[in-house]
């Protein structure tokens, strides 16, 4: 989500219902800044997911996630994957 775009309504409707469900979230590459999305990864660990930050710098939420890992995402992911 960049600054200042608009989600449609059904987008946003889809990625909480996937937060409702979900085991695992992985929040890669984000300031942890943009609303609503900054806030996705937080409410997936509240609803009992484990949730992944991969990024260049620590976000405001680094320290709420299960893992941080600092680093390229496209060095990072294919390690993990």
């Amino acid at each position: 989500v960049w600054f200042g775009e608009m989600l449609e309504p059904h987008v946003l409707d889809a990625a909480y219902e996937a937060i409702g469900s979900c085991d695992l979230m992985l929040v890669i590459g984000t300031s942890g800044t943009v609303q609503p999305a900054a806030s996705m990864g937080v409410q997936a660990k509240q609803n009992g997911a484990s949730v992944a930050e991969i990024n260049l710098e620590p976000t405001p939420y680094s320290d709420v996630y299960n893992i941080s890992i600092s680093g390229k995402s496209g060095e990072i992911l294919p390690q993990l994957l």
